[in-house]
């Protein structure tokens, strides 16, 4: 996900905010506020910060441990060592820098 383009992280915050804030499913609102309580501690399509990552977490009756062992998953994962040449073959461009710069957007993908 992190060769994806900025607006994609911060489409998929907005949607998990949308659903943790849905008055439907309450196990679908659950996961999606866990998932946006990850996406404040690291700073994923939203800016990185703590005070939102434990108030989301709340929500999700989720506890810190929880969040800790996701994100420790997350780590050990083994990275695909030839995953942004594969997507390139596929059309994927991998020249977001460049063409945010040339777009006049690189400072708002920054602040992602």
């Amino acid at each position: 996900m992190e060769a994806c383009d900025y607006r994609i992280h911060s489409f998929l915050a907005k949607c998990l905010h949308q659903l943790a804030n849905t008055d439907g499913c309450r196990p679908c609102m659950q996961n999606a506020a866990f998932q946006l309580a990850l996406c404040h501690s690291f700073g994923f399509g939203v800016a990185r910060n703590e005070s939102e990552c434990a108030l989301w977490l709340d929500r999700s009756g989720r506890v810190r441990n929880d969040m800790t062992a996701v994100l420790e998953r997350i780590r050990k994962e083994e990275p695909k060592t030839h995953f942004v040449s594969w997507l390139a073959s596929l059309g994927y461009r991998n020249d977001l820098p460049l063409r945010y710069s040339r777009g006049g957007m690189l400072g708002a993908a920054i602040e992602e």
